[in-house]
């Protein structure tokens, strides 16, 4: 009788374990889609990692000063 009770704990053990892993590898790869090509064409990501629109200039002023 001993001797279910702990294969049972082994089995509740590695299930356990499986889980574990199970939720660290969704919370990764969720962390790693976020982070890649989530903002769209015309956007970049700023410092609190937040999709912001590119600010837009007219012909020949994108490199002026008058245009950021």
């Amino acid at each position: 009788m001993r001797k279910h009770s702990v294969m049972g704990t082994n089995i509740l053990q590695t299930e356990y374990t499986t889980l574990k892993l199970l939720l660290l590898l969704t919370y990764f790869l969720n962390t790693i889609i976020c982070e890649t090509g989530d903002c769209r064409e015309q956007e970049f990501r700023d410092h609190d990692g937040n999709c912001v629109l590119c600010k837009q200039c007219g012909p020949g002023m994108e490199l002026s000063k008058a245009c950021t």
